[in-house]
């Protein structure tokens, strides 16, 4: 057995599983320790110890009253995203905007370059969270990267008001195809690139990269990523309607985010949950993954990140799951040491050596 469970004196509760390592899961449907090794209190990755009725309707056979249930406004009030500024761009970097690569405004992306990084420089490409519904390509939260030789590329994408899914995961990877094409305009080196985002923009980020050959989602061709880092995100959407006792926020009903995207109940469109959950694409051949969540998020609940990772594992992908203790969705510990520290190691480690990648 290859895998090993690694405890820090950090902040940080990481759980390492390598490569063909052949065995069970840590995390998933048993017992994770949050906090230090001794002294902590323990947490079952799978328990939701309420009931469930409301939300049973999107994976299974339910009776009508269950289903009529589901299709009720939540009691549960509308995320109105977290509190962050905008972020500073570090001295000595080169900024190009809205870069465009559609007809709507929001078809476009920034490209930030370190004016002293040798080229071509491996980039990292992020994408923005806010719940599919807020924010754009402005909201970067990996901006210090750019501090360690690293383009940083921030592709914006159309909302959920805008327009509904699949347009959201298209745009994206009609950004990455431009990006692409473009690169040497730019001094980047997309044989060393790796995909980033947080909420729903690690969501956008896992989908991007797991569902390379779903054709309704545009994929690019070839496209090979070095790895994904993805943090505080959603990755299995029936699930996330099943443990809904875990968060404070509305995700069922049709003015919920996913509601939003679907422009109906999400809990009736079993066949669109499937599809929007990068869960679903998992496969051998991904990249290695950096998945990292809070324990006390009340926005999307960690377990998406322990049972994302689980899942990787169990198909030999390479992948880190970090859970950080008394942390909850968009806090600052993941903007800063030492969080920011294991991002930047992750991702210089997977770009060390190139490879080669086109687009369609």
């Amino acid at each position: 057995m290859r895998q090993r469970n690694l405890w820090a004196a950090t902040s940080s509760i990481p759980a390492k599983m390598h490569r063909r390592s052949g065995a069970r899961s840590l995390i998933s449907r048993q017992t994770l320790m949050l906090g230090s090794p001794t002294g902590t209190k323990q947490r079952s990755a799978s328990s939701c110890p309420v009931d469930q009725t409301r939300v049973r309707a999107a994976t299974g056979p339910t009776s009508e009253r269950a289903d009529e249930l589901m299709m009720q406004p939540s009691l549960k009030p509308q995320h109105k995203g977290t509190d962050i500024p905008l972020p500073a761009v570090p001295p000595g970097v080169c900024v190009i905007r809205d870069v465009s690569f559609g007809p709507h405004e929001r078809q476009s992306y920034d490209v930030y370059l370190p004016e002293n990084a040798p080229r071509p420089m491996p980039v990292v490409v992020f994408l923005h969270p806010g719940a599919w519904s807020r924010r754009d390509k402005r909201a970067v939260r990996t901006m210090f990267v750019l501090e360690h030789g690293f383009a940083l590329v921030s592709i914006g994408y159309r909302l959920a008001q805008h327009a509904r899914f699949p347009a959201q995961i298209n745009d994206v990877n009609d950004g990455l195809r431009h990006l692409i094409a473009h690169a040497d305009r730019y001094g980047i080196d997309c044989d060393r690139l790796v995909m980033a985002g947080t909420s729903a923009g690690a969501h956008l980020a896992a989908l991007a990269v797991l569902a390379r050959e779903n054709e309704p989602f545009r994929p690019v061709s070839h496209f090979a990523p070095r790895g994904v880092v993805a943090v505080y995100g959603a990755y299995d959407m029936a699930r996330l309607l099943r443990d809904e006792c875990k968060v404070d926020i509305d995700q069922t009903s049709p003015e919920s985010p996913l509601g939003l995207m679907f422009g109906e109940s999400p809990a009736g469109r079993p066949d669109l949950l499937r599809e929007i959950s990068p869960r679903t694409f998992v496969a051998p051949e991904a990249p290695p993954f950096l998945i990292m969540h809070g324990h006390d998020d009340r926005v999307l609940p960690w377990t998406q990140s322990a049972e994302m990772a689980t899942a990787l594992m169990e198909q030999g992908v390479d992948v880190t799951l970090r859970v950080i203790p008394k942390v909850g969705h968009g806090a600052e510990a993941f903007r800063t040491p030492p969080v920011s520290d294991q991002i930047v190691a992750f991702i210089q480690n997977v770009t060390a050596t190139p490879q080669l990648v086109s687009a369609r």
